[in-house]
């Protein structure tokens, strides 16, 4: 069915009743991506003895069917037994999807605190909550539950201090540092409600969520690192508090993340990094040249042959710690340390004046006496060095580079031992850097120092459970992204229960789920669902492929990790980088492998098990979105046989039904297709949309009456299992995470040269959906953009609209106009592409980008999106086109879209034509 249509036999659709509902029926199906017919794992009826909470099939079949015939009776006793209550409810659920206006375990208290951390404190208060693994490998932090509890007590009291109330919104912009979990358990514990925003979301992002959350608060910090990059948060935070004007107090938090990749990680002494050259710069270290200057500024050359510049960073917090023993010379250690990192070492020191000890306490070394800094050796047991790294000290100082740095630190003392001169800070006063962040006075606030002055204990709230607990941006297909709120018991009993035998946790587990906070996978599976197992969960802050590609691996390794959960698309991107990275490291303590975000397709999938599962661990590939607060389709493990690929069957309390997408009627049998739908409520569900209820009715239950509408196609096969095919309206899944693509046209439209731009998505071999814009550029001599106009609609030389107006209008793209006369196509493009990343964030930039004359339009003037879909998966069969007014166009954009693809992966057609040829129906999941 098409926009706006109605079939004429079938009196209960009503017109626009499925006006996102932009497919045909069978379209799923041509895409050839399942089923397949592959079986991992043991008979239905033989024991595993593995299942920790469930012993066979039998079980689980009984407690599914008790959760769908008699929920009451199944959560109720669940929320009794696992959940810790200062009232109980009376009532397990009243409600229904009508109106959406559910409620689950009315009139009982409960606070989402006391049940993550003050319960467990109670019972083990030295057992580790958190593993915070930096950006830098093997440099890690344990928090104990009893101090995770006084952190979250300190803040909470500051939130306290600056007016926050009962149920008020306070957002909260961070990176994954441990201040974030702080943060979100402190807003839980005084009964705020908690607004986690994306640390990679632009300011015009951040802007929008402040104020559709009311949010008067903000919590951030001075900068973020990740991959080694570094973002300057707070700056902006700046940006979007001066747009909406609302924020009164703005909590800063210095990150204590040392910046960088060097020092020593017993100490927690570390350097800030930024990368200067995508090559090594044969001029400096090891290759040749010096690096550091007088104020601690070092040039070197990384593994990766990438050149880096650094600077000497050490936080108070961990100077007093430091003791010259703790520092030892990998040179002179003989051997006795498994893994030793050395500070500054010099054979003779030359010069030490006082400008340096004011600038940062760098000792000089000159000529010959110049000696290196020992960045990292690693022994075997042997005593074999298989790891070693070093920078070498410079000739001289740059002194106009150190009138420039101010450092946290004041001066230096030195001590002898085993002839080698060993540099040691002295505490000093500890401030912002101002390159990176700076107080606004009257509005900003240090969090950091206030923190000192804080008790360290808080007085939990008494919740209702239906008080919210937490509000998630999701993006929709309006363009204006939907605050999907969740309420308190509910939200945390399902986080619980999902965690518990999705994963099949026990006591002793390390739960490593290394998704970002700012999404639903870091509230579920990060944060709640362990916490409130009582269990220990990694708070993981790089990327996957920082310093290389074995870095997840790594991760598992150290920590040894029994959980470990992450998207397809960081697989697919490992991958191609082969099997070495993992044969490097001992991942046996791993039981469970889990997969989120996006369908895994099979080769993955395949080499999950395979290759980093060496065969022994239960791949659990899950399906779930931000609006149904955790897992509603998912294997358990070691009960069933599983299929790469392949969903498998509802959770708990989940009755899926697959709906005709023409008749809205259920599909009954196997092998159906259609639209995926919940036939009745569940008690991690989002329960409104804040601030705008006729919103969540119109999005999730008016498209398919009596039923939850999850937007996504899915095929039940012959043993029932559930294939999820993706989006079916006009969201975007890129990357694991949901991106409305109304949003981004609306980016690409506020260019000065764009008069209409669609949206849709590609397969991707790596990210799984890539970003696919058509572009319609304005009349009027558009063919190299900034020419004069001859259209009276079209824009002149220097930018400017003739005869019209323009709402927002970037500076840079001005500039870029003036700059010249002759603005290709090419130079266009790239505008695009930057614009869209400043205004909405690095996560949402256009894969392809492709400049067509028109785009495909009902007579009314609807954009066909339907058909730009079919264009842009490789599939001729465009359904009906009669209602097409400008059908000509199709073949116009065909060609259009096949250049732009070859242009940006050039490979792309001709390895997809040699996979046609050899009759691989696979491959259009391979090709980019």
């Amino acid at each position: 069915m098409r926009n706006g249509e109605v079939h004429g036999n079938n009196s209960k659709i009503k017109s626009g009743q499925l006006s996102v509902i932009d497919i045909d029926q069978n379209i799923f199906l041509k895409k050839k991506t399942f089923p397949v017919n592959e079986l991992y794992g043991q008979d239905e009826g033989e024991e595993m003895g593995r299942n920790n909470h469930i012993k066979d099939v039998k079980i689980y079949k009984k407690m599914y069917e008790e959760s769908i015939q008699n929920p009451e009776l199944f959560w109720g006793n669940i929320a009794q037994s696992s959940l810790r209550w200062f009232k109980l409810f009376t009532k397990v659920y009243v409600g229904n999807f009508k109106k959406g206006n559910v409620s689950w375990f009315t009139n009982g208290k409960i606070n989402a605190c006391d049940n993550c951390v003050d319960r467990w404190v109670e019972k083990d208060p030295h057992k580790t909550a958190i593993i915070w693994e930096k950006d830098t490998p093997n440099d890690y932090k344990k928090i104990s539950y009893q101090k995770l509890l006084e952190k979250i007590c300190k803040i909470a009291n500051l939130l306290k201090l600056y007016g926050v109330k009962k149920q008020d919104t306070v957002t909260i912009y961070l990176p994954m540092i441990p201040e974030l979990v702080y943060s979100m358990l402190a807003c839980a514990r005084i009964g705020a409600i908690h607004n986690v925003v994306f640390a990679g979301y632009s300011a015009g992002s951040l802007c929008d969520r402040i104020i559709d959350s009311r949010s008067t608060i903000l919590i951030t910090c001075d900068f973020g690192l990740r991959g080694g990059k570094l973002t300057k948060l707070k700056h902006i935070a700046d940006g979007a508090m001066d747009m909406c004007g609302m924020v009164k107090t703005c909590i800063v938090f210095k990150n204590k993340t040392k910046r960088g990749d060097i020092g020593n990680s017993k100490n927690h002494l570390y350097y800030y990094s930024r990368s200067i050259d995508s090559q090594a710069n044969p001029d400096v270290p090891p290759d040749g040249g010096s690096g550091e200057d007088a104020h601690g500024s070092i040039h070197h050359n990384d593994r990766n042959n990438r050149t880096f510049e650094c600077m000497g960073d050490a936080h108070p917090d961990y100077l007093d710690r430091i003791h010259r023993n703790d520092y030892v010379d990998g040179e002179n250690d003989n051997g006795n340390s498994d893994r030793s990192r050395g500070v500054h070492t010099l054979n003779k020191i030359i010069s030490k004046t006082n400008t340096a000890a004011r600038k940062g306490g760098t000792i000089i070394g000159e000529g010959e006496n110049c000696s290196r800094k020992k960045i990292e050796r690693e022994e075997g047991k042997n005593g074999d060095c298989f790891n070693e790294r070093q920078i070498y000290f410079p000739t001289k100082g740059d002194s106009n580079l150190q009138k420039s740095f101010t450092p946290p630190c004041r001066s230096t003392t030195s001590q002898e031992r085993n002839n080698t001169f060993y540099c040691e800070v002295e505490n000093g006063k500890s401030n912002f850097d101002e390159s990176i962040c700076t107080l606004k006075e009257g509005r900003d606030v240090d969090g950091s120092a206030l923190m000192k002055n804080m008790r360290s204990y808080c007085p939990v709230e008494y919740m209702d459970s239906e008080d919210f607990l937490c509000i998630l941006y999701t993006s929709g297909s309006t363009g204006k992204p939907k605050g999907v709120a969740h309420t308190t018991a509910g939200y945390l009993l399902y986080a619980y229960t999902t965690c518990k035998y999705i994963f099949d946790v026990t006591d002793k587990d390390i739960f490593g789920c290394v998704a970002d906070i700012g999404w639903v996978t870091g509230h579920s599976y990060v944060l709640y669902g362990p916490l409130l197992n009582g269990i220990t969960t990694v708070l993981f802050s790089s990327i996957p492929t920082y310093p290389d590609c074995g870095r997840y691996w790594n991760l598992i390794e150290t920590h040894k990790v029994t959980q470990f959960y992450t998207a397809p698309t960081a697989l697919r991107a490992l991958m191609k980088h082969g099997d070495n990275f993992i044969e490097k490291y001992d991942l046996s303590s791993c039981r469970i492998l889990g997969s989120v975000g996006e369908p895994i397709n099979p080769e993955t999938w395949r080499w999950y098990y395979n290759v980093v599962g060496k065969k022994k661990c239960v791949i659990v590939d899950t399906y779930w979105q931000t609006e149904t607060g955790g897992i509603v389709i998912a294997p358990i493990p070691n009960l069933f046989k599983i299929k790469p690929g392949c969903a498998t069957l509802p959770f708990f309390g989940i009755e899926l039904e697959i709906l005709d997408s023409k008749t809205l009627e259920p599909m009954k049998g196997s092998n159906v297709c259609g639209l995926l739908c919940i036939k009745s409520p569940w008690p991690g569900m989002l329960r409104t949309v804040y601030g705008n209820h006729k919103r969540l009715v119109g999005t999730y239950f008016s498209m398919c009456p009596n039923y939850y509408f999850t937007g996504d196609g899915a095929y039940r096969d012959e043993d029932g299992y559930y294939w999820i095919s993706g989006r079916i309206d006009d969201t975007l899944n890129v990357s694991g995470h949901r991106l409305g693509a109304a949003e981004i046209e609306h980016a690409l439209v506020q260019h000065v040269c764009i008069a209409e731009a669609a949206v849709v998505s590609f397969r991707h071999s790596v990210k799984g959906e890539g970003i696919l814009c058509f572009v319609v550029k304005k009349k009027g001599g558009f063919k190299n953009y900034g020419e004069k106009s001859d259209s009276a609609d079209g824009c002149d030389a220097n930018g400017n609209i003739v005869n019209g107006t323009l709402v927002h209008q970037p500076s840079n793209v001005n500039d870029a106009v003036k700059s010249t006369h002759n603005y290709s196509d090419d130079k266009l493009l790239e505008e695009l592409r930057l614009y869209v990343r400043q205004v909405i964030g690095p996560i949402a930039t256009p894969d392809i980008i492709c400049i067509v004359p028109d785009l495909p339009k009902t007579r009314s003037g609807k954009i066909i999106r339907r058909i730009l879909r079919c264009i842009a998966n490789g599939m001729d069969d465009f359904g009906d086109i009669t209602t097409v007014s400008n059908y000509e166009v199709i073949d116009v954009i065909k060609s259009k879209f096949k250049e732009s693809k070859e242009k940006r992966y050039p490979t792309s057609y001709s390895y997809e034509k040699r996979m046609q040829e050899k009759g691989d129906r696979t491959a259009h999941r391979s090709v980019n």
